[in-house]
């Protein structure tokens, strides 16, 4: 069952935003690329070497909050120091556990006092309360492939891939037990069916309802983006990046707006020694979503603070935070609460090879994001450039 806004075919599904969004976007690029060109004249120690300690930089870990999916998400860039002039390839598998719900659905589902899965009349009469409704529950597996080409110490260019499969999971009772176990709440887990994949969400009068996972790998929006770096002191870089996402997937299966979406970055890097300090904010322009075409903001920001550091000269761990504005606009309860994450993460490479192992989990706000998320990512820098060697 599935049910579409009444907005018409008339809307643009490529459309961008207005043009004062447009001005205040120049205005902010305009001032980042003189600050960086400020940054780029003061003088800096000639880089010839990698660093001592080749610290490889945050996470790249996909945020698979519900409302997050939709629109672009930039991930932080990865340590300019030790970036090498080349191509290098990246696979990350990210799986997240997700029961999100409105205040209308947790009164539903006291109400109805059964641990069943939900059915179509339970829909209707979902659909039929007041105001937004959203309920989410299952696990998503993200498959994000990124090839990189490091072209000097300065220009990056990098495109993403996500694939995305959607199930009903195998978490739901160790989550339970956990929260049982120290004493959480059960977040109203025992009022539904444990590993379902069900969703139904309306928004300003537009709905998409899925009983059902949708079957198969579902291909994602792919972006692609370019990065510039400078080292404006020892050891220490801004670096500002631009990029946009193209509407490739179903927006039927809930894995793409339909829309295109575009923003920049900015990111500022310190190392000392074998410790990391890293720190990003993010600003992007959203299209108007097919699904949700009276639903979604026209711009959304987002940044992430991040601290590394280096056991040994080939392990490291990470712990980083995020906070991100979901696509949905204000005013719309769990939908457009901000999403709070917390990874912690350890890491190992040797020479062309890096591994990396987190865990994400949501903390502040509990109704739109993601309870727990595991990534186990690898990735490979073409042959002829091992850590260690100089860089241009």
């Amino acid at each position: 069952m599935k049910e579409r806004g009444s907005s018409g075919a008339g809307y643009k599904a490529l459309s961008f935003v207005n043009i004062d969004a447009h001005r205040y976007g120049y205005a902010l690029l305009g001032w980042a690329l003189a600050s960086l060109a400020v940054l780029h004249a003061v003088p800096a120690r000639a880089r010839d070497a990698l660093p001592e300690w080749p610290l490889l930089g945050p996470l790249q870990t996909r945020n698979l909050s519900p409302f997050s999916l939709l629109r672009m998400d930039f991930m932080p860039p990865p340590a300019a120091a030790s970036q090498q002039p080349g191509w290098d390839f990246d696979a990350r598998l990210t799986h997240a556990n997700n029961f999100v719900k409105s205040e209308n659905v947790k009164n539903y589902l006291r109400a109805r006092a059964q641990a069943r899965m939900l059915t179509a009349r339970d829909v209707q009469a979902l659909l039929a309360t007041p105001g937004d409704v959203l309920y989410f529950d299952g696990e998503i597996t993200a498959l994000d492939l990124t090839a990189r080409y490091v072209h000097d110490r300065h220009w990056m260019g990098y495109i993403n891939l996500p694939l995305l499969y959607y199930s009903g999971g195998i978490m739901d009772g160790a989550i339970d037990g956990f929260h049982q176990a120290f004493g959480f709440t059960s977040a109203g887990r025992e009022l539904v069916a444990d590993n379902e994949y069900q969703a139904v969400i309306r928004h300003s009068g537009d709905a998409v309802v899925l009983l059902d996972a949708p079957s198969g790998v579902q291909v994602g929006d792919p972006v692609l983006g370019v990065r510039f770096s400078t080292e404006f002191a020892s050891e220490a870089f801004a670096i500002i990046e631009g990029a946009v996402k193209l509407p490739v997937g179903d927006v039927d299966t809930y894995v793409s707006s339909g829309a295109v979406d575009y923003g920049i970055q900015l990111s500022l890097q310190k190392q000392l020694g074998r410790h990391g300090f890293y720190f990003s904010a993010a600003h992007q322009w959203l299209g108007e979503a097919e699904r949700f075409p009276n639903a979604f903001r026209s711009q959304a920001s987002e940044a992430s603070v991040a601290y590394e550091f280096g056991f040994t000269r080939h392990t490291a761990a990470v712990l980083q935070t995020s906070w991100s504005q979901t696509a949905f606009t204000a005013g719309s309860g769990s939908l457009a609460t901000d999403e709070l994450l917390a990874t912690l993460g350890i890491r190992h490479w040797r020479g062309n090879v890096a591994y990396d192992f987190s865990l994400t989990e949501n903390y502040g706000n509990y109704d739109n994001t993601e309870d727990i998320a595991a990534t186990l990512g690898v990735s490979w820098l073409l042959p002829g450039n091992p850590a260690g060697d100089s860089v241009n």
